[in-house]
């Protein structure tokens, strides 16, 4: 009798988180099923794109089993499912719980994985309605958002050379760079332009110290001399050693869109399909 009543406070318990952490228009049903179950249930949901019930049997199972066999998958999922539903800063939310506990993002199982999805979610959520409808240049808007995911991209390719992700993450890092460099050269033309020599002098700097091999780097140098001349600075025998410095460099091919893959699950779900 006692561990029946026990089982019925702990599911009364259960029930009462999962309605306060579910949002206040949308209903968790408590699924019944054990650890095992529930785990497959989650696979089975996300394998079929049923994102919303993948959704509920993740939110109880986390709740349920904090410490089970599966929490480590259960938490990569649910930054999975956050990210294919577009909940972009809650999934980069739950990658950062994850890293909470590792802090050497080295030793984090998956961590090539969530550091790739955190930066994806940085890079998506730099880009609005508008821009994704009419397809806007990501170099027209605020890049901190994409400067954050390339410190991601930047950790996976320095900590994880062997990952399966290395290859995308390096194209990936390759186009956001550009992105950046191309926006840090049009606002140091347009400072220029408009009479701010010393800003654009700035924002010319950071294409040539960051993105020396970019596209962008041999205008932006051009900009940087001329706002040096503008600013009575004699900066003749800099200009002809970074000149000679940035011809012995192949700049990378400029690519204009950005790459994707086929699909961003993580590889031990799609090896369950």
């Amino acid at each position: 009798m006692a561990f029946n009543k026990l089982k019925l406070v702990s599911g009364i318990v259960l029930a009462v988180a999962l309605t306060a952490c579910a949002n206040k228009e949308q209903t968790v049903t408590y699924i019944a099923g054990n650890e095992q179950t529930l785990y497959a249930k989650a696979v089975s949901d996300l394998q079929q794109n049923k994102n919303t019930s993948a959704e509920q049997v993740l939110t109880q199972l986390s709740l349920q089993y904090p410490f089970g066999q599966y929490r480590t998958q259960v938490s990569v999922l649910q930054a999975y499912n956050d990210f294919v539903r577009k909940n972009y800063d809650m999934s980069a939310a739950q990658i950062d719980k994850y890293f909470q506990a590792y802090p050497n993002k080295a030793n984090a199982p998956y961590g090539d994985y969530m550091l790739l999805i955190h930066a994806l979610s940085s890079f998506q959520a730099n880009r609005g309605f508008f821009q994704n409808l009419f397809n806007m240049n990501p170099a027209d808007n605020d890049t901190s958002d994409i400067q954050a995911g390339l410190t991601d991209l930047r950790t996976l390719l320095d900590y994880y050379p062997n990952s399966a992700y290395h290859a995308f993450a390096q194209e990936l890092f390759n186009y956001y760079a550009d992105v950046v460099a191309e926006s840090n050269y049009k606002i140091a033309a347009f400072y220029l332009k408009y009479n701010n020599p010393l800003a654009a002098y700035k924002r010319a700097n950071v294409v040539l110290i960051n993105f020396a091999d970019s596209y962008y780097a041999k205008p932006a140098l051009e900009v940087l001399y001329q706002a040096s001349t503008e600013l009575g600075l004699n900066y003749q025998a800099e200009y002809e050693a970074i000149k000679a410095r940035l011809e012995n460099i192949t700049p990378r091919p400029l690519v204009k869109k950005a790459p994707t893959l086929p699909s961003y699950a993580p590889e031990f779900l799609q090896a369950n399909q």
